[in-house]
């Protein structure tokens, strides 16, 4: 059964909210989010939308691993607004060298992280494949 008012993703695993921001007539909630499974693994940002805090319109993953500096995952960031654009920024991970049995686990521990930013014009459009910040 799923909560009625606590937030949750239609299948698999969050974390932590990374983002939320009222933004050009909607609540967008960004999370830690993992898709593929029901533990823990590489980041992404789960997205949702919502009116009231009560029903949330689920959207499609906002930030997924897309560049070397983030290969590893998207992790904490926030979002805010400037100038009638959203901002997301988020801590990008790229691991030293990965696990040969579970690529989502660092081999010794050494990673290299860096801010990034992304720009969105509408809070729906993300290009992850473009360094557009």
């Amino acid at each position: 059964m799923r909560p009625e008012i606590h937030f949750t993703p239609i299948r698999n695993w969050m974390n932590d909210p990374v983002g939320l921001i009222y933004f050009q007539g909607n609540y967008h909630l960004f999370y830690q989010y993992f898709p593929y499974e029901k533990y823990w693994g590489t980041m992404h940002w789960g997205h949702a939308v919502s009116k009231d805090f009560i029903r949330w319109q689920h959207l499609p993953i906002a930030l997924y691993p897309s560049r070397l500096e983030d290969c590893n995952g998207c992790f904490s960031g926030s979002a805010a607004e400037d100038g009638g654009k959203m901002y997301l920024f988020y801590t990008g991970v790229h691991y030293d060298k990965v696990k040969k049995d579970n690529i989502h686990v660092s081999e010794n521990g050494l990673f290299t992280s860096c801010q990034i930013g992304m720009i969105s014009s509408d809070g729906f459009s993300f290009d992850n494949n473009e360094k557009n910040y």
